[in-house]
């Protein structure tokens, strides 16, 4: 993984709240090529799409990954049905994906780690 975004990653993980986030885990001799940064929102009072829309309107542009499998039209066709994937359903409502490359300044940084904790603060 490049060095810059590495650094970035450690930067987003120590930064953020952990009490209203989880992050991707790599545990022992693993690594992760962190080709995005997903994050799993964990906050009583407010959801994945607050914080989506609250960041889009910061001029941060967040995304929306790992959408379930039996929400793609094709899969819809062949059976697939959300009452058999209750735990996707959970995951896809509470996870989003912030803005991580190499390039990305740490000015930059500062204001997503900035208002994501001012959005989950409570």
């Amino acid at each position: 993984m490049d060095k810059k975004k590495k650094s970035n990653c450690f930067l987003l993980s120590k930064k953020l709240n952990s009490k209203y986030i989880s992050f991707q885990e790599v545990k022992g001799k693993t690594t992760s090529s962190y080709h995005i940064f997903v994050i799993l929102i964990n906050h009583p009072k407010i959801n994945r799409n607050k914080v989506y829309r609250y960041l889009q309107s910061k001029n941060i542009f967040c995304n929306v990954h790992y959408i379930p499998i039996y929400r793609h039209p094709f899969y819809k066709k062949l059976g697939f049905n959300k009452k058999d994937y209750l735990n996707c359903e959970k995951y896809y409502q509470r996870t989003l994906t912030i803005p991580l490359y190499p390039e990305l300044k740490k000015k930059s940084i500062d204001s997503i780690i900035y208002h994501i904790n001012n959005i989950l603060k409570s």
